[in-house]
């Protein structure tokens, strides 16, 4: 078995076409199966891709176990992109330091995290899909749907 075939994202796959209808991610009481995921996971992916014209490098994934976070991750690596976790406990000042290092092209956000994080362009997502919000400088910044 090649590395590739051993990545996160290949696993993922695997079990997309072997198990679809199998639970994949449960969230307090939220479960999405495999296909579920996958399909939110590939929307989101290419909504950061068209959003940003062209793949992006680095995408942050500013949430703490919520089903944006984990669902955030996966539509990272679909992207193409790195995932970098954010975690929205630490001070936003550290947070803020970390994205600029960090040279974020986008950044998925949770309800937790979401009132650490401004200015950006603000792009609500939901299970149902992204919907275009605020427009801020910066980098796409994709927010839970109050």
């Amino acid at each position: 078995m090649s590395t590739f075939d051993r990545s996160l994202r290949s696993g993922f796959l695997r079990q997309v076409a072997l198990r679809p209808d199998r639970p994949a991610l449960v969230v307090k009481d939220r479960t999405l199966s495999y296909l579920e995921l996958d399909a939110t996971a590939r929307h989101w992916a290419g909504a950061v891709v068209e959003r940003l014209g062209a793949p992006a490098e680095r995408v942050g994934v500013f949430g703490s176990r919520s089903l944006v976070s984990y669902t955030a991750a996966l539509a990272a690596l679909y992207s193409g992109a790195a995932f970098v976790p954010l975690n929205p406990r630490f001070p936003a000042d550290r947070t803020r330091a970390m994205i600029e290092r960090a040279g974020l092209d986008a950044i998925f956000v949770d309800k937790l995290a979401s009132t650490q994080l401004r200015p950006c362009w603000m792009v609500s997502i939901s299970p149902a899909g992204l919907a275009a919000g605020g427009r801020g400088r910066g980098y796409p910044c994709f927010r839970q749907a109050a």
